[in-house]
């Protein structure tokens, strides 16, 4: 039986206690027959904050690695050269803000085996047990597009279309040399912005990789209280829609197209309120997010989702 090895790894930055729940889900992981796994964590920053995290949990199974040059496509493309350099034949990616079923390897490794690049869904969950309104409604918003998104995907596998699907780094498996042999690497001006993964996923299209959706192979991806407001999905759907319009330029007028339709939610905000509560707002959010990042995109304005002036959304609290 061949045999193979599978670098699981994950970028991190400044998330300590989130970290922490992800590599204790790796240590628990079911393992192929035909697989030897190891583990690598890349931490982005200027010094070491989770070394002693890693080797608290993981020990000598796990690989650490610090990379000093900010941004998200930095520290991907330094855990591709490490894992190749650890004799990888497949990385894995997951977020530092997720979590592990005990099956989901097993589950991921029936599908990656036999395509080049493979993705998988995610499940919303709350990182914390008190949720106020405001919170448990943009939870709920969030788990109903996931839920979509992964039924679509599901369906688009199931038919073979996957080549226009865009695969992303928070449920992802590479095999290590088709993308070698295409020399595929994440675009590194794409730092702050965010969409370096989707960019990846285009240029492999592109390439030839052979693309596989592992449909019950969920991760789940836990939301602290402080990103389920208005505001982050306000900044984060902008930030996406900006990303998006850049790769692919829509008709001129479709940000005018969607001018009444934000007018008329935030006309009949009070309304929407009494009937469907926060709700009401956080849709208004998301929909008014995505006209910004049209309108920024066009305006040639550059995107810092991820830029360290808002790190306080994303690192831990």
């Amino acid at each position: 039986m061949e045999s193979h090895v599978i670098v699981m790894a994950v970028c991190t930055r400044r998330r300590r206690e989130m970290l922490g729940h992800l590599l204790r889900s790796w240590r628990a992981l079911d393992v192929p027959e035909d697989v030897q796994l190891r583990f690598l964590v890349v931490e982005n920053d200027s010094e070491p904050r989770s070394a002693d995290l890693v080797q608290s949990i993981l020990g000598e199974q796990a690989e650490y690695i610090l990379e000093p040059s900010l941004g998200i496509p930095f520290a991907r493309n330094r855990a591709m050269r490490a894992a190749r350099a650890m004799g990888g034949t497949h990385l894995g990616f997951v977020d530092d803000d997720e979590y592990c079923p005990p099956d989901w390897l097993v589950k991921m490794w029936a599908v990656a085996r036999d395509h080049d690049l493979t993705g998988g869904p995610q499940r919303i969950a709350a990182a914390e047990d008190r949720l106020n309104r405001w919170n448990q409604s943009a939870l709920t918003l969030l788990q109903q597009r996931a839920d979509k998104r992964a039924c679509e995907r599901a369906r688009l596998a199931a038919q073979g279309d996957l080549e226009a699907v865009d695969l992303y780094t928070h449920n992802w498996m590479l095999d290590l040399r088709a993308a070698e042999a295409r020399d595929l690497w994440f675009d590194e001006g794409l730092r702050y912005s965010g969409g370096s993964d989707t960019m990846f996923s285009i240029m492999a299209t592109r390439a030839g990789l052979s693309k596989g959706w592992a449909s019950d192979a969920f991760v789940e991806d836990r939301w602290p209280n402080r990103r389920l407001t208005a505001k982050y999905l306000f900044s984060r759907v902008s930030a996406q829609t900006a990303q998006n319009y850049r790769r692919n330029p829509l008709p001129s007028k479709r940000p005018i197209k969607k001018l009444p339709n934000v007018l008329m939610r935030v006309l009949t905000l009070p309304f929407g309120l009494l009937v469907q509560g926060p709700r009401a707002l956080m849709r208004l959010a998301m929909k008014a997010g995505a006209m910004h990042g049209l309108w920024k995109a066009r305006r040639g304005e550059g995107n810092r989702h991820y830029a360290p002036e808002a790190e306080a959304f994303h690192v831990d609290g």
